[in-house]
């Protein structure tokens, strides 16, 4: 079994026009640190009460993911996560290979990034239309190895996500 977990970054600042602020360096307002930090503490609670081992955590080089995801591992006093470009901007299909190509010893995968990707993954595999706001998370869980994410039904262990 592996569980799996996507979040969307917290509320960023507005792209600037004026040259000074790329959208990938668009960090976190003060708002939306508080929403990380909230999150970060919604997913370590949900982890306490399984009694799970801490995650694997790979987020988005883009700040404001990156700041949403080291919120993440300081609440789970994780050191070391890993930044991938490609999670910015490549299509879920990507994502599904990076998912495959995880240490098989992990049981845990947090995933932080953007939308409209990361909203696509969850509706595709959970087979209902997903849409994260910032901050929303789904914590998923499949049977089998990292491999068998895109042929093993998905079950929805627990969402900030209100489904109809």
């Amino acid at each position: 079994m592996k569980i799996l977990v996507l979040v969307r970054h917290a509320t960023a600042v507005p792209e600037l026009h004026d040259g000074t602020l790329t959208d990938h360096q668009r960090f976190l307002t003060p708002e939306g640190n508080k929403e990380a930090l909230a999150t970060a503490k919604a997913i370590s609670d949900f982890w306490t009460q399984k009694s799970l081992m801490p995650p694997s955590i790979i987020a988005s080089s883009a700040t404001r993911a990156k700041q949403t995801a080291e919120s993440i591992a300081d609440e789970f006093l994780i050191t070391s996560m890993r930044l991938k470009d490609s999670l910015y901007s490549h299509p879920k299909e990507h994502w599904i290979k990076i998912i495959k190509a995880s240490d098989a010893s992990s049981n845990a995968l947090v995933m932080v990034s953007h939308n409209p990707v990361i909203s696509e993954l969850a509706s595709s595999y959970l087979d209902r239309p997903v849409n994260l706001s910032p901050a929303d998370y789904i914590i998923v869980q499949f049977d089998g190895n990292w491999a068998d994410v895109d042929t093993s039904p998905w079950v929805l262990l627990k969402s900030s996500v209100v489904f109809a």
